[in-house]
C-alpha cells in the first residue's frame, strides 16, 4: 500500500541515511603502512578508500592498492628515503 506523496517521503528519507553514511578513508605510510595496505586489499576489505604512501617508487608499485602516493617526487626521486625519514 503506497500513500500519497510517498515518493517526496522516501526521497527525504533516502537524504537522512545518505548524509549519515560513514566516509572511511585507510592510509598506509611508509614500507610498513603500504604492507599493511597491501595485506588489507589481499582480504579483500571493502567500504573504504585505501591509499598507499611512500618515497620508494618501486615498493609503491608492488602494493595492490587503488589509490599510491610518491612522496617526495624530486628530493628521492622515488628511490626511497634511506632510513633517514
Amino acid at each position: 500500500m503506497t500513500f500519497e506523496g510517498s515518493s517526496d517521503a522516501d526521497a527525504e528519507l533516502m537524504e537522512v541515511l545518505r548524509k549519515l553514511r560513514t566516509n572511511v578513508k585507510i592510509i598506509g605510510c611508509g614500507g610498513g603502512g603500504c604492507n599493511t595496505i597491501d595485506r588489507i586489499m589481499q582480504e579483500g576489505i571493502a567500504g573504504a578508500d585505501i591509499y598507499a604512501a611512500n618515497t620508494d617508487a618501486q615498493h609503491l608499485l608492488a602494493v595492490r592498492a587503488p589509490h599510491k602516493i610518491l612522496l617526495g617526487r624530486r628530493s628521492t626521486r622515488g628511490l626511497g628515503a634511506g632510513a633517514l625519514p
